[in-house]
């Protein structure tokens, strides 16, 4: 899997690429399992201190007497997972 990520994204340990470098450039997959797995093995290549972006535990609505309906379990929010997201700063 690391000769793939290093024949797409060429120099990606060195950091300090510029958007279009991301934009340019794409693994397909067809399973989360094997996206879970370039993405773990992709961000521990890239430089600098990770991150971590906390989740909402509710829903808030437009309306502000629904805000007091929760129709989705703090322990389902919790459980999704952005797929796919790669921020970099």
């Amino acid at each position: 899997m690391e000769s793939l990520i290093s024949s797409i994204y060429p120099g990606i340990e060195q950091g300090n690429h510029p958007d279009q470098y991301f934009l340019d450039r794409t693994i397909l997959s067809c399973t989360n399992n094997n996206v879970d797995g370039i993405n773990s093995t992709l961000l521990t290549s890239l430089p600098g201190a990770e991150q971590v972006f906390n989740s909402a535990d509710t829903v808030f609505f437009k309306d502000q007497e629904l805000n007091n309906y929760q129709p989705y379990p703090t322990e389902y929010l919790n459980s999704l997972r952005a797929v796919g997201f790669l921020f970099l700063s």
